[in-house]
């Protein structure tokens, strides 16, 4: 039961961390877009409202997605073979352990 308890606190630990790297995507997201804005009313000396560039902040909303999501696909990927590998040892002891008794 120790073993569930402890698997299920690492799984929430790295569920926190996964979500503020969201958030520091979201983040650098949104850095492009301020900068879009600013030159585009620094050219016509006027105020608009954040309506008018919906478009652009989707747009580099996704852009920054489709670069982000295969990272975060590799990086998850080599982590699950580095388990594997580690589970495997674990289990090959165990096996080698209970064949020489």
């Amino acid at each position: 039961m120790e073993k569930i308890k402890n698997l299920a606190e690492r799984l929430g630990i790295k569920a926190r961390q996964i979500k503020f790297v969201v958030g520091a995507s979201a983040a650098s997201a949104a850095l492009p877009v301020v900068s879009v804005m600013a030159s585009a009313e620094g050219e016509t000396g006027t105020t608009t409202s954040l309506s008018t560039y919906a478009g652009q902040i989707g747009q580099q909303f996704t852009n920054t997605a489709n670069d982000v999501i295969p990272i975060i696909v590799t990086v998850l990927g080599a982590g699950l073979g580095v388990f594997a590998i580690f589970v495997g040892i674990k289990l090959a002891k165990k096996m080698f352990s209970t064949v020489a008794k």
